[in-house]
C-alpha cells in the first residue's frame, strides 16, 4: 500500500512532468512559422534571359557532333554541351562539315547511324593524327565491323567473336563513375525483377593497348587453362589508344538516355590530367499529391483500413513518411492534392492543413502545389478552388513550385504567361523522354525532370542514378501517392508501397550523402546558378585558377584528378566524395584550387580496371 507521503510526490512529478511537456509543444507550437516557406525569402533570383548560351567556337573546347540533334542520342549529347557549357558544331554528315580556319575541335562524337564507314573512316582517322579524339556513342552493324579492318583497328578490336553472346551480367569498373565498382548480375531469385540491362552483347576480341570501363560477365572454368579469362570478357563501353589521340567507344544504346551525360564526363576525366566542371549539387525527394483533403473513395479506404481517408493520411502514413525523411537526411517536398475529381461535389476539408503545415516545418519540408487532378474543370478552375481552400495560408506562405505530372500542357504553357502562378519558380515534371534534365521554362520559371521512381529500382536506374551523380550531382526522386488512394493492387496499398519506397530509399536513393538535400525551391537556385554560370580555369604547377561570372553568390563544381589530391582552396570550401572525387562550393568568382601529389592514387585511382 502507498503511504500518503509517497502518493503526494508521485502527484507532484506527475503534475511537473506534464506541466514540463506541454509547456515544451507551447513553445514549440510558438515557434512554428508554419505559414512561412523558408526556402522563399530571397526576391534577388537569376534569370533565364541570362542563361548560358553556346557562343563562337573557341579552341581548344569546342565539340562536334555527327548525327541529329533530334533523335535520343543527339538529345543527350547537346544536353551535356550545354550543361558543361561548351560550343559545337552539329552534322548529319561528316562530308557537310566546315570548321573554323586554325582551331581543332576537342572531340568528334559520332552517331554511327549517320556515318558511312565504307567512304568515311579516312576521314576520321585523319581527325586522330590531328590528335582530335573520337567517341563512338554507339557502334554500327556488327556486319560493318567484321568488313572494315581499318574501322576495327580505329576502334581497337583485333576482331569479332561472336556476333552475339548471353553474359551472365555487367560489371563497371571503379574508377570511370562515382560510386566505386558495380556488379550488375542476379545472384538469388528476388534480383531476377532487377536486371533490365541489355546482356546479349557483341563479342569482340579487344587489341593491346586497350582499356575497358564496363564489360559483359561470363562463366570461367579455373581448371581450364584454355578457357575464357577475365581480360577475354566481352568490352561494352572501353578506349582505344590512336595515332594522336584516344577512340572511346559504346556498344549499346546508353547513349540514348540520361545515362551518356556521365559516360560523357568520363571520358573526358580519361583524357586530361584532372577535369573540372560544374553542378547542380541537389538531392530531390518529391511526394507527389500528398497529403489529400478530400474523402475521395471514402469507402473502399475504410475496407481496406478500417480507417477514414483522414486517418490513414495522418495517422498512418504521416509518421512513416515523416520517420523516413528523418533517418536518411532527406529533405521533402510535398505538392498537396486538395482533391483530385473537380466535377463532383465532395469539398476538401482543411481540418489538417495546419496540422501538416507544422509538421513539415519540423521536418524542414517544403509545401507545392500540384497540377495533377480528373474532372471536367479547366487548370485555371481548378486553381481558382484550390486558392480558395488555402487562402487563409496563400496570404503568406508563398508556394514557389508546382508538381506537373507527366505533361506540361498548352494550358499550363499559355497560364505561366501571366499573373496565374505569381511566386512559381520551378515546375517539376515526370516526364523523362519529353523535356530536358533541367531548363528554363521561362525567364522567370525553371523546369526539373525527375530522374526516378523510388519503388522503381532496377539495375538500369542504378547505372543512370550514378551517371547523373557523376555529371551534374543531382537527382530528383519521385514518390507519387495518387495510387495510394486508389490502389488497383496489394502492392499499391501504403503497408506494400512503403515497403518498397522505405527499402529502395534506404538502400540506393540516398546515396551519396556528400551531395547536398534540398528542397526543389532550394534545388531551383542551384539549377539557376548551375544554368546561368559561364567560367574559364587554367593550371599553372599546382594550382588551378577557376573564374566564375553569372552564377549568383554561389556555385558547385567537380573536380576530378589521377594521381594528385587537394591542399587548399581559396574562394570557397570543399569535399571528398571518394578518391580522386571532390565537390568544390564556390563562393567567389575567383577561386584557387591548390594541389598535391598523392603518391598512394596511383595504386587505386583505377583499381580493378582492365588494360588488355
Amino acid at each position: 500500500m502507498i503511504s500518503r507521503r509517497n502518493f503526494f510526490s508521485i502527484c507532484i512529478m506527475m503534475a511537473v512532468l506534464l506541466f514540463m511537456l506541454q509547456f515544451s509543444q507551447v513553445i514549440k507550437a510558438n515557434g512554428n512559422n508554419y505559414n512561412v516557406n523558408e526556402y522563399m525569402t530571397s526576391e534577388d533570383i537569376l534569370s533565364g534571359a541570362d542563361r548560358w548560351r553556346p557562343g563562337e567556337l573557341t579552341e581548344p573546347g569546342y565539340v562536334v557532333f555527327i548525327g541529329s540533334q533530334m533523335n535520343p542520342v543527339g538529345n543527350v549529347v547537346l544536353q551535356w554541351c550545354d550543361f558543361t557549357k561548351r560550343d559545337r558544331i552539329v552534322v548529319s554528315d561528316i562530308n557537310e562539315l566546315t570548321l573554323p580556319e586554325g582551331k581543332l575541335p576537342k572531340l568528334i562524337l559520332i552517331d554511327s547511324d549517320f556515318v558511312d564507314f565504307k567512304t568515311d573512316t579516312t576521314a576520321l582517322i585523319n581527325f586522330t593524327k590531328e590528335g582530335v579524339s573520337l567517341v563512338f556513342c554507339n557502334l554500327p552493324d556488327i556486319e560493318v565491323i567484321q568488313g572494315n579492318a581499318r574501322l576495327r583497328k580505329l576502334l581497337g578490336i583485333s576482331k569479332v567473336d561472336q556476333y552475339w553472346i548471353q553474359t551472365m551480367g555487367i560489371q563497371l569498373y571503379s574508377g570511370f563513375m562515382v560510386g566505386g565498382e558495380a556488379i550488375y548480375q542476379v545472384r538469388q531469385q528476388d534480383d531476377e525483377k532487377l536486371q533490365d540491362l541489355q546482356l546479349a552483347v557483341p563479342w569482340y576480341r579487344m587489341d593491346s593497348g586497350t582499356k575497358a570501363y564496363m564489360v559483359g560477365l561470363l562463366e570461367i572454368d579455373e581448371e581450364d587453362e584454355d578457357g575464357i579469362k577475365r581480360e577475354d570478357f566481352p568490352a561494352i563501353i572501353w578506349r582505344n589508344s590512336y595515332e594522336e589521340a584516344m577512340v572511346f567507344a559504346i556498344s549499346g544504346n546508353y547513349m540514348s538516355s540520361l545515362t551518356g551525360l556521365g559516360i560523357l564526363d568520363a571520358f573526358v576525366y580519361e583524357m586530361e590530367p584532372y577535369q573540372l566542371y560544374p553542378v547542380i549539387n541537389a538531392r530531390n525527394t518529391v511526394m507527389a499529391n500528398y497529403p489529400n483533403f478530400s474523402a475521395e473513395n471514402e469507402e473502399e479506404l475504410n475496407q481496406i483500413y478500417s480507417r477514414s481517408p483522414k486517418a490513414l493520411y495522418r495517422d498512418i502514413m504521416w509518421p512513416s513518411i515523416a520517420a523516413v525523411s528523418e533517418r536518411f537526411n532527406l529533405r521533402l517536398t510535398c505538392y498537396l492534392m486538395p482533391q483530385h475529381f473537380y466535377a463532383d461535389e465532395l469539398e476538401p476539408s482543411d481540418d489538417d492543413l495546419v496540422f501538416y503545415f507544422q509538421q513539415f516545418k519540423e521536418i524542414s519540408a517544403e509545401a507545392g502545389r500540384t497540377l495533377e487532378y480528373a474532372g471536367d474543370v479547366e487548370l485555371k478552375d481548378k486553381l481558382v478552388r484550390d486558392e480558395n481552400f488555402l487562402q487563409n495560408l496563400t496570404e503568406s506562405y508563398r508556394f514557389g513550385t508546382f508538381y506537373a505530372g507527366e505533361e506540361i500542357t498548352e494550358e499550363l504553357y499559355d497560364l505561366l504567361q501571366n499573373e496565374t502562378f505569381k511566386d512559381l519558380r520551378t515546375l517539376v515534371v515526370n516526364g523523362r523522354d519529353k523535356y530536358p534534365l533541367v531548363s528554363y521554362c521561362t525567364d522567370e520559371v525553371t523546369l526539373q525532370s525527375i530522374t526516378a521512381e523510388a519503388t522503381d529500382y532496377t539495375y538500369s536506374k542504378d547505372l543512370q542514378m550514378r551517371s547523373l551523380v557523376t555529371a551534374l550531382g543531382y537527382t530528383n526522386v519521385l514518390v507519387d501517392l495518387t495510387n495510394v488512394t486508389w490502389p488497383q493492387s496489394e502492392d499499391e496499398q501504403w503497408q506494400n508501397y512503403f515497403d518498397d519506397i522505405s527499402s529502395n530509399i534506404g538502400s540506393y536513393w540516398s546515396r551519396y550523402q556528400e551531395f547536398s538535400a534540398t528542397s526543389l525551391s532550394e534545388s531551383d537556385a542551384h539549377v539557376r546558378s548551375f544554368l546561368n554560370l559561364n567560367y574559364r580555369e587554367s593550371r599553372e604547377d599546382r594550382i588551378i585558377t577557376l573564374q566564375v561570372e553569372n552564377a549568383g553568390n554561389e556555385a558547385w563544381f567537380v573536380l576530378r584528378t589521377h594521381d594528385e589530391t587537394i591542399a587548399q582552396v581559396e574562394g570557397g570550401t570543399y569535399e571528398e566524395v571518394e578518391a580522386g572525387f571532390y565537390l568544390i562550393h564556390v563562393l567567389s568568382e575567383h577561386v584557387e584550387i591548390q594541389l598535391k601529389a598523392d603518391s598512394l592514387s596511383l595504386d587505386v585511382m583505377n583499381a580493378g580496371d582492365k588494360v588488355y
